[in-house]
């Protein structure tokens, strides 16, 4: 795992380099080089994870038959070994252990069409000649900026920061703030920034390069070929084998166990692959927030070597003062505060973590899911008595508009959302249902691809796991088992009187029958000083005027909240508190 930029403006000077390079640093402390030939100017910093040794230093340069690319790659590719065998056996050549070599042959043989073939999670750039090729992972989990427009050089990198010192962009872009305001976060390819982009997942991006300027020629979308066998896995098999491809690593590997389901599933596979693996479980002070006895039940049972680590209120006040060295970008998640904290304790003895994160955009793990259910089923019927007072404000608020204006209407309870936001969000949404024909399939699905995964929960996980230089792969993510989990009819996943019986009874020998009364706790660490403390009254009216300068149609809406109301609505005060934290950096 590491940070990459790069550009095909060869006159930026080293000095530049050097200080986009540092904004990445922290993802790839093991070593880090620029490197620049006739066409583009690539950056690297590593975490070694794979192939310890300095032959898989990047850039990476690469020679096949008198062809050779240059390459900055950051990622994981889980079966890169089996496409070497294939490689091998027509005819290339290798020198080093590490996937990234194999990307780079895989390349040279297949074009932009090796990225269909490939299980993993990646951010690349490729310089093949006068051609410039960029790609995402399908599902985001790596991040790739990107700023260029028509007859100008190309800037990319895995840092927002780094892409604006190279293109000298700052300007703040209006969409960026109204979509954070809508959603704590901004998704799809917009930025905070005018001009720079992110690259969408699954996206491949090919410029073709003359005299520093990119023309681009297209942009493609990489479509997961897994092979055949796969399909006739079962569940519990692929998530079996999703951890085990996860395991490859020359580092120690260890994991996070809440006491939870999905995080449970992953490292009790562990357990078996590699015995007495360490777990960490973290806790807090408040018994109200602890899963402990969950935690410790399901470790005992499984024999799981289990470490606790009590997250102190120092530590979550340290991490507090990093919450935009690591996000960057405005970002309301309060489980982002104690994420770094976690990664820091984790940093101390292990570079590569597993955990049990998507289990619950698979398994309808959230209680939203089952609440948006019935109010879009009954949705003409509450729309008949919305004038009755027995309705509460938050229904009437949902059934305000039509069904194409659900989601929209949805956020609206929390969140301030202008015309351009909702035009964003219901397209999103209502397209996630037509694709997948079925309204609870389209909720999970728009989740996945929209609303929990790319940009929010892969966010957190990377930005606050790479502060600290530590790798996290993520079973329930993997496509395989994502398309398999697809085709199971909604009847067996859908389970509101019992949360993700689905895998309770699937893993049934993990769990047994006492689980059964367990109930969703979440990760919520007490940081209502933190709140408090950094959001007062005044705060609120200097916010007020900032917008009003910097995006007046988020101003329209939020001009008349008071801020006594505000503080019972933790959603929306969370979404101007963080971004007034970001304010001030």
């Amino acid at each position: 795992m590491c940070g990459i930029l790069g550009t095909t403006s060869l006159n930026i000077s080293g000095e530049k380099m050097v200080l986009a390079l540092k904004e990445i640093f922290k993802r790839g402390p093991d070593n880090q080089d620029v490197v620049k030939n006739n066409f583009v100017y690539f950056g690297h910093t590593r975490l070694s994870i794979l192939d310890l040794e300095q032959r898989s230093n990047q850039p990476f340069s690469y020679t096949h038959k008198n062809r050779n690319i240059l390459v900055t790659f950051n990622g994981e590719i889980y079966n890169y070994l089996s496409i070497k065998i294939e490689l091998l056996e027509k005819g290339y050549v290798f020198h080093t252990n590490s996937d990234t070599e194999v990307l780079c042959a895989a390349y040279c043989e297949y074009g932009e069409d090796c990225f269909d073939l490939f299980e993993g999670m990646w951010a690349v750039g490729i310089n093949d000649g006068s051609k410039l090729i960029i790609s995402r992972d399908r599902l985001g989990k790596k991040p790739l900026y990107i700023s260029h427009l028509p007859g100008e050089p190309v800037f990319f990198g895995s840092s927002l920061n780094s892409v604006s010192i190279l293109s000298e962009r700052a300007k703040l872009n209006s969409e960026g703030i109204e979509l954070y305001f809508a959603l704590g976060f901004i998704p799809k390819h917009y930025t905070i920034i005018e001009n720079i982009s992110k690259v969408e997942p699954g996206s491949i991006y090919h410029f073709e390069i003359k005299n520093e300027i990119c023309n681009l020629i297209n942009v493609n979308k990489s479509i997961f070929k897994p092979k055949s066998s796969m399909n006739k896995l079962s569940v519990k098999e692929l998530i079996y084998f999703a951890v085990e491809k996860r395991l490859l690593s020359d580092v120690p590997v260890t994991t996070l166990m809440s006491g939870g389901i999905d995080s449970t599933i992953v490292t009790s596979i562990i357990n078996v692959l590699k015995p007495n693996t360490e777990a960490y479980f973290v806790d807090f002070d408040d018994i109200k927030l602890s899963e402990k006895k969950w935690a410790e039940y399901l470790a005992k049972r499984n024999g799981i070597k289990l470490n606790r680590f009590v997250l102190p209120v120092e530590e979550l006040n340290s991490a507090f003062k990093d919450y935009y060295s690591v996000y960057e970008e405005p970002f309301a998640d309060y489980s982002g505060i104690p994420s770094i904290a976690i990664f820091k304790e984790v940093s101390k003895k292990y570079k590569v973590v597993l955990t049990g994160d998507g289990g619950d955009e698979l398994f309808y793990g959230y209680p939203h899911y089952y609440k948006k259910f019935v109010l879009f089923l009954f949705f003409n019927i509450f729309k008949l008595f919305r004038n009755i007072g027995f309705l509460p404000e938050s229904v009437k608020t949902i059934i305000g508009g039509s069904k194409k204006e659900f989601e929209s209407n949805y956020l609206k309870n929390h969140g301030i959302i202008t015309p351009f936001a909702a035009s964003i969000i219901n397209k999103n949404f209502n397209d996630s249902i037509v694709r997948s024909k079925s309204f609870l399939k389209g909720i999970i699905a728009y989740d996945r691809d929209f609303y929990n995964w790319p940009e929010k929960y892969l966010v957190k996980i990377d930005r606050a796991s790479m502060f600290s230089a530590v790798e996290v792969r993520s079973p329930f993510m993997d496509e395989n088992l994502i398309r398999k989990v697809k085709k199971i009819p909604v009847v067996f996943l859908f389970t509101p009187f019992s949360s993700k019986l689905f895998l309770k009874l699937d893993f049934f020998k993990l769990f047994g029958l006492k689980y059964f009364t367990a109930t969703k706790k979440g990760f919520t660490p007490p940081i209502e000083e933190l709140r408090t403390a950094n959001f007062r009254e005044e705060d609120f009216t200097e916010l007020k005027r900032y917008l009003k300068i910097n995006c007046p149609n988020v101003y329209t809406l939020i001009e008349k909240k008071q801020y006594q109301k505000l503080q019972n609505d933790k959603i929306l005060f969370d979404r101007c508190f963080f971004f007034n934290e970001w304010i001030k950096i």
